[in-house]
């Protein structure tokens, strides 16, 4: 569920939809690194697989330099420790929660 005002009027509505989490991924940086980025890009495009439809347009600005290369974290704050998570408090992502993340080998860009 996205945040978009409060739906109901309830403590659990609008103090209870935080809870603490230990998440294990790859920093966006580390891929971004990875597999290289358009020195021209502005705007990359992120878009989940587990049947949600969310999908989002992300400025690369505060993510990667004019080089393409990504920014190092003492420099910005933007996506310092954005990650793509495969796993969630030590265990992986659950298909009814979240689609875990493809292997590398069968990533497709």
């Amino acid at each position: 569920m996205e945040w978009r005002g409060v739906q109901m009027d309830s403590m659990q509505f609008t103090h209870g939809m935080m809870s603490c989490s230990e998440w294990t991924g790859v920093k966006l940086t580390t891929l971004m690194e990875i597999v290289g980025v358009d020195p021209k890009a502005t705007w990359f495009y992120g878009e989940g697989t587990d049947g949600s439809a969310l999908q989002r347009s992300v400025p690369m600005e505060g993510a990667v330099d004019q080089h393409g290369r990504p920014i190092p974290p003492e420099y910005t704050n933007h996506y310092r420790d954005a990650m793509v998570c495969y796993a969630q408090n030590g265990e992986a992502l659950r298909p009814q929660v979240l689609k875990p993340t493809s292997p590398p080998s069968t990533f497709v860009g």
